[in-house]
């Protein structure tokens, strides 16, 4: 746990993350750690959506929305992603998971 939290070394931590068990110590790391090699690894171990969604609001990493949009179902959520994130790349990447079919059929019209 304090390694995957202070080591210096990006792919010391993600290491260290792989060992880790205890879901708190992977959400503050999700939360705290700077390098997207480690949250990757951490968000794929955390299976509590509303923590994904709360994360999904502030990370700013394209490759980390995109993984947390692929692990999400809230339709609302991917939605408001496919509608009004800034990044089309984004939006594209949150249309992929969308479930709704009339949903679909109406982003496709705009």
């Amino acid at each position: 746990e304090h390694i995957a939290k202070n080591d210096p070394e990006w792919i010391v931590r993600a290491e260290a993350v792989s060992k880790i068990k205890n879901k708190d110590v992977l959400i503050d790391i999700a939360y705290n750690d700077i390098d997207d090699p480690v949250k990757r690894d951490v968000i794929r171990k955390i299976d509590d959506e509303d923590v994904l969604i709360d994360l999904l609001y502030r990370d700013e990493s394209s490759d980390i929305l995109s993984l947390i949009l692929s692990r999400i179902n809230n339709q609302e959520v991917i939605c408001d992603f496919a509608y009004n994130h800034p990044s089309w790349s984004i939006r594209e990447d949150a249309v992929v998971n969308v479930k709704d079919n009339p949903v679909l059929a109406y982003i496709a019209k705009i």
